[in-house]
């Protein structure tokens, strides 16, 4: 289902990073429809059936999988776990990381947002990491625990580039250790009313 979606905006195609988005993509549909219906996640791809659930890829969306570890000749679904572990990760949150939980309808929503936009041209998880960071900034601002949380996770799946910073994040506020002393002052209040200055 999640791939037939996924196939209005681009294809899929053995061994290149448009199959690898289709899994990870379809890896989230699955899980956001499992809590649909069963009203929980197990984070599991297949994890209701025993048989599938022993299969040797294992499909875990709580355990991380780091994009830039992965050998080049991993099959698809072992890099799609990346998307699957960031759409986790922003659904329930990540406190080790400062991962706030936006939630499964919203990361969902967010996912999809990019993924509409995207075509076989365009199609990679950069460019799905800038939409989704893009879509969080202009919703709510860089100074946002969202958009921040967005920027997190996708560094935590070791799918990184450009972010924008808060300007807050750099201001330091000045301190005062005592007020100033008056004596110290070369202008006074009566120099400048009476136009001595």
């Amino acid at each position: 289902m999640g791939h037939s979606y996924i196939r209005r905006f681009f294809t899929s195609s053995a061994a290149n990073e448009r199959d690898r988005l289709h899994e990870g993509i379809a890896d989230c549909m699955g899980e956001y429809i499992e809590n649909k219906i069963l009203g929980a996640n197990d984070w599991i791809i297949c994890g209701e059936d025993p048989i599938l659930t022993s299969y040797a890829l294992s499909r875990n969306l709580t355990q991380l999988v780091c994009y830039t570890d992965i050998p080049s000749n991993a099959v698809e679904h072992i890099y799609g776990r990346t998307i699957g572990h960031w759409f986790y990760v922003l659904s329930v949150g990540d406190n080790t990381n400062n991962i706030s939980a936006l939630g499964m309808d919203y990361t969902m929503t967010l996912l999809l947002g990019a993924v509409s936009g995207m075509s076989n041209n365009t199609a990679s998880f950069a460019t799905l990491r800038t939409r989704t960071i893009s879509a969080v900034r202009d919703a709510f601002g860089i100074c946002s625990n969202q958009y921040r949380s967005v920027v997190r996770a996708w560094n935590k799946v070791c799918i990184t580039g450009e972010s924008e910073t808060c300007p807050c994040d750099a201001y330091v506020a000045p301190s005062l250790v005592a007020p100033p002393n008056p004596a110290s002052c070369p202008f006074t209040l009566g120099s400048l009313h009476n136009g001595t200055i």
